[in-house]
């Protein structure tokens, strides 16, 4: 897959935590207790970096990319509020799963699963949603950053006068909110 876009890297984000979730949920379903032991602790390796994985994603969404749509997309607001719920929902359901791994030697199979399945259904929910709403918005932001758009504030040095790149003098008008902040970094 060719990133161009903020929409792209977060498909391919999302990609990789639908296989490694997919990847982790055959390990568990496949898991019997009182099988050689390294098989548990391969598991437990396999979904911990699956758990890893998820949290920095959502860190970097949660720190940088949501925060950047809030100021250049206000009407995102309840989208935005949603996909912060969802993630300390799947947070809350992660730590079980770690607290269950902690232990996978003697953690009951079925308990496992049933935790990994909720994960399951609850982070698929998640990105469906985080694709349906941001996909639109994150297409017009390129990835990599390229560092921050000029702005109607930012002086242009060749224009006469001193006006900004917009035409406007210095001192003029507020920002323009409605493009997005191409300064937050990608990725997450």
């Amino acid at each position: 897959m060719v990133v161009r876009s903020l929409a792209d890297k977060l498909l391919e984000a999302h990609t990789w935590l639908r296989a490694q979730l997919r990847h982790v949920r055959e390990e568990t379903h496949a898991h019997v207790p009182g099988r050689p032991a390294a098989l548990g602790l391969q598991l437990r390796q396999h979904c911990l970096a699956f758990c890893d994985g998820l949290t920095h994603h959502h860190t970097g969404e949660d720190s940088a990319i949501f925060p950047a749509l809030a100021r250049s997309h206000p009407e995102l607001a309840e989208v935005l509020a949603r996909l912060d719920e969802q993630h300390r929902a799947i947070g809350r359901i992660k730590e079980e799963l770690v607290g269950l791994l902690a232990g996978i030697a003697i953690t009951e199979p079925e308990r496992l699963r049933t935790e990994l399945d909720r994960m399951s259904a609850e982070l698929e929910a998640h990105l469906d949603f985080e694709e349906a709403e941001l996909l639109p918005v994150l297409a017009g932001i390129p990835f990599p950053p390229t560092g921050p758009a000029p702005g109607p504030s930012t002086p242009n040095p060749s224009a006469p006068g001193g006006s900004t790149q917009d035409g406007s003098t210095q001192g003029g008008s507020a920002p323009d909110r409605s493009s997005p902040d191409r300064s937050s970094p990608g990725g997450g």
